[in-house]
């Protein structure tokens, strides 16, 4: 009888606390919405000068995606840039997204996501700083003077609808 009684009094508080932890997690989901919409228009037509100490003179598109990225990102929504990432590549026929990180385990990425082009290492942190370290991972289009003119962040929830419009409305 007892071991019956502790039993469900164990299942009720596992039940109370799972749905208490839903909860915060949706308010928690929701306030990353409402920040993430805030800094994409902050982020909007400022200029990326010091694109180039990074990424070289030898980059000189009219326009280009860059991809930002640092080690500490979610996996879930890495591995859904680095799939959108290959398919503007492939849709290019030609490396079209740059992509910029700040890990030192650049190699460990381009492995576990299938890149085969090359990684720029931003050592120091230069572009996020510029950027007042925004939220990662991140892609930025960029117009031929370095201006932010579309911004996107790649995560699970993204739907085909917005994957397309993305690609296809910059490519």
């Amino acid at each position: 009888m007892i071991y019956k009684t502790v039993f469900t009094l164990i299942v009720i508080s596992s039940l109370l606390t799972a749905c208490h932890s839903q909860g915060v997690r949706d308010i928690i989901v929701a306030d990353d919405s409402n920040n993430l919409a805030d800094q994409k228009n902050m982020l909007l037509n400022q200029s990326l000068s010091g694109i180039n100490t990074i990424l070289g003179d030898s980059i000189n598109l009219k326009s280009k995606f860059i991809f930002l990225y640092n080690g500490s990102d979610c996996e879930t929504c890495l591995k859904k840039g680095f799939y959108l990432i290959n398919l503007l590549d492939s849709i290019a026929k030609s490396q079209v997204v740059y992509i910029i990180t700040s890990s030192p385990s650049i190699g460990t990425d381009q492995i576990r996501y299938g890149y085969k082009d090359y990684v720029y290492y931003d050592e120091h942190d230069l572009i996020r700083r510029k950027l007042k370290y925004i939220f990662t991972p991140v892609f930025l289009f960029l117009d031929s003077s370095n201006r932010i003119q579309y911004v996107l962040y790649p995560s699970y929830k993204m739907g085909l609808k917005e994957e397309n419009d993305f690609i296809y409305g910059h490519l």
